[in-house]
């Protein structure tokens, strides 16, 4: 993508440039050269990174489990960790899988990582 494509973009939204990346997480960005890159940010709900003891535990869990030491684990794979496990709760607390009555007992439950 050329900046020539993107400066329609940036007048439309008042000087405010939002500009597209070919990547989507830390997995994408060890493939790529990260020079350009310094100094710019990237919004994600998940990055591997993060400093907290609930991520570490996580991360040591998942290469264990695949036996790969160098994985890089990713949003899409902390979205389905939380919404499954948030499924699983929600059936054990209805004491079943019926659709409606799942829906209605997500409000209120909680998953970490």
């Amino acid at each position: 993508m050329s900046r020539k494509s993107v400066l329609p973009v940036f007048e439309e939204f008042n000087s405010i440039l939002f500009y597209p990346v070919q990547y989507e997480s830390e997995e994408e960005l060890a493939g790529i050269d990260m020079k350009p890159l310094v100094g710019h940010l990237a919004a994600w709900n998940y990055f591997q990174f993060i400093d907290a003891p609930e991520n570490a535990t996580s991360i040591k869990t998942w290469r264990k489990f695949i036996k790969n030491a160098k994985r890089v684990t990713n949003a899409p794979m902390e979205a389905h960790y939380i919404g499954f496990n948030m499924w699983v709760k929600a059936v054990e607390k209805v004491g079943s899988t019926d659709f409606d009555k799942i829906i209605a007992a997500l409000p209120g439950i909680k998953c970490r990582i």
